[in-house]
């Protein structure tokens, strides 16, 4: 029979997806837990449900990411939901969570992730340290809207704006304790990049100018002026950008500069304090 999970799974397979990935996916369209598959593989399906697991590998075929076809991706423990607004969380962006945990002092700081997306790095920062005052801002509406939710849902308590990177944001946010930032990096045209992710994922959040230091120079030059003396500056960035950012930090004047390697030992993010007053 061709309406069977059993059909769909061997459809996966013709496609050459990943069989996780399909029972993953399947398991969504059809709202049942994955071990249902396996025992149900041979009853008929609904055309409906037919229809939306078909247009779903189709889909995976052609290289979106499950994260947004499952509508749900995990980071640093937390399961965040995710749409087409917002950059999908990854395991690199671990290591700027990370990096940063390690540096803050003990305390009731404030700290402001700019260009939250999803509320990734807010929420998980929140999480690990809930004596923290964050902030978290947004260009997109739309990703604001989905960082609130995941927010709500999780019920960390983290305060949202809508801001062009520090246009928009209230001067009684600042001085900050920490500023963390994920922010577009990646230079139009770049051959490095995935075609699938430029294809899925936004544009907004993927591609600066300046071969991808135009966002990377707007946030740590104005953070110069809202960090409090001996606050932090974390920036993830491109594995080939670690050196020019590194001279660019130092020339705005910040001192302590230290890199982090993601995963794969790539150069990933980078740490700079603000000086003394």
């Amino acid at each position: 029979m061709t309406d069977t999970v059993d059909a769909l799974l061997a459809e996966g397979r013709a496609l050459g997806l990943d069989p996780g990935a399909v029972r993953a996916l399947l398991a969504h369209r059809l709202a049942c837990a994955p071990t249902w598959l396996l025992a149900h593989g041979r009853e008929p399906l609904a055309p409906g449900a037919l229809s939306a697991c078909r247009e779903g590998l189709a889909k995976l075929a052609k290289g979106a990411p499950l994260g947004q076809l499952l509508g749900v991706v995990g980071f640093a423990g937390l399961t965040l939901r995710v749409t087409e607004a917002t950059l999908l969380p990854r395991p690199d962006t671990e290591v700027l969570l990370e990096g940063l945990l390690r540096r803050l002092p003990p305390g009731p700081l404030r700290v402001l992730d700019l260009g939250t997306g999803s509320g990734a790095l807010a929420l998980a920062l929140k999480a690990a340290r809930p004596e923290l005052t964050v902030f978290a801002s947004d260009i997109s509406p739309d990703a604001l809207a989905v960082a609130r939710d995941n927010a709500a849902r999780l019920s960390l308590a983290v305060t949202f704006f809508e801001s062009d990177w520090y246009a928009a944001l209230p001067s009684s946010l600042f001085p900050l304790d920490a500023i963390v930032a994920n922010p577009p990096y990646i230079a139009p045209g770049d051959p490095e990049l995935a075609p699938s992710v430029a294809r899925f994922e936004p544009a907004l959040a993927l591609f600066a100018g300046d071969q991808g230091f135009d966002a990377l120079e707007r946030v740590l030059t104005g953070a110069r002026s809202r960090l409090r003396p001996r606050g932090w500056l974390g920036l993830e960035h491109g594995h080939r950008q670690a050196v020019t950012l590194a001279a660019r930090l130092q020339r705005a004047g910040y001192d302590e500069l230290a890199l982090e390697r993601d995963t794969g030992g790539r150069p990933r993010a980078t740490f700079a304090r603000q000086p003394h007053g």
